[in-house]
């Protein structure tokens, strides 16, 4: 009888299991004093399991380094390109091919996401922005 019992309450229990998945992602900005070379930061990523990064621009030399590492990325737009993006097409058509597409290949960076500018509710961005600078105007350009 209770090991009949103790069947039954492991099937409930199983039943009730769910896969939780999740992934630790950082931060990567380019403002330091002792910058480490890319391909050591993305050794490390991988090492620590960091499967998710958030680039606060586009720099060519972290892109590359990412190249067929398997981690999420997120790219972003500088706050200061905002504005030309906002208002040319052919701007924000050479930034995607410089920046997005021509690392979206087979093998290449897994980009899932661009953040259009950095911080809008700050101060520094409410004081220098015009209403095309806006990271809601931008955002009709980029896609």
């Amino acid at each position: 009888m209770a090991m009949n019992q103790l069947l039954l309450l492991l099937l409930l229990l199983q039943r009730h299991l769910y896969a939780v998945e999740s992934a630790i992602g950082v931060n990567w900005g380019m403002l330091s004093s002792h910058r480490i070379p890319p391909s050591i930061v993305v050794d490390l990523m991988r090492e620590n399991r960091i499967a998710k990064v958030k680039l606060f621009d586009s720099d060519p030399g972290i892109l590359r380094a990412l190249v067929g590492s398997g981690i999420e990325v997120m790219v972003g737009i500088p706050n200061e390109m905002l504005s030309t993006l906002a208002s040319s097409q052919a701007a924000s058509d050479v930034w995607v091919a410089q920046n997005v597409s021509r690392y979206l290949v087979k093998g290449g960076v897994d980009i899932r996401y661009i953040a259009v500018g950095n911080e809008p509710s700050s101060r520094a961005m409410r004081v220098n922005s015009s209403p095309t600078s806006s990271p809601l105007c931008s955002t009709s350009n980029s896609r």
